[in-house]
């Protein structure tokens, strides 16, 4: 009997430790509203997520994203480039009378899949071809940051030990 419970004790130990040390998945919406875009331009995803939801990105692992994008005359193309890792080039897909249309429909829905494992460095979306719209993008990562154990808090620091008294 003895045995069971010690067994059953250091399954719970090994199920609370797996899961206080997994990663949580963390969507992140980025609204551009159709904001132009010419060939060589840049979209800093890390730089905006950090403005726009104020988190810290340096525990993150980029895993995907999904760009709405559509382009003046069907020859632009977008990459993703996440550290060292760079996605194949995609091709935007829409229709010659989507160009003036605002609805979500007519943008190109490109979707990238990772995981990206080098990406530590910045995350871009960059542009290449002809001029272009960017409606939303939606970046989804892995956050490896340590979750804070329930609690008060930290413990105030201890006061100093006495020393050899002077004279």
């Amino acid at each position: 009997m003895k045995m069971i419970k010690l067994a059953c004790a250091a399954f719970i130990g090994l199920a609370l430790t797996a899961t206080t040390a997994s990663a949580a998945r963390r969507t992140f919406n980025l609204d551009y509203r159709g904001q132009d875009a010419r060939s060589g331009q840049v979209a800093y995803l890390k730089r905006d997520i950090q403005r726009l939801y104020g988190v810290d990105t340096r525990n993150m692992e980029l895993i995907g994203v999904s760009a709405q994008v559509k382009s003046i005359d069907r020859f632009g193309s977008v990459v993703v480039r996440a550290g060292n890792s760079v996605s194949e080039r995609r091709s935007v897909y829409t229709r010659p009378g989507d160009w003036i249309n605002p609805a979500d429909w007519s943008y190109d829905n490109i979707q990238f899949f990772g995981p990206f494992y080098d990406s530590y460095g910045e995350w871009t979306l960059e542009f290449s071809g002809t001029l272009m719209k960017v409606n939303r993008v939606t970046v989804d990562v892995e956050d490896f940051a340590r979750p804070r154990p329930p609690g008060p808090g930290p413990r105030p620091p201890r006061p100093p030990r006495p020393g050899p008294r002077p004279g």
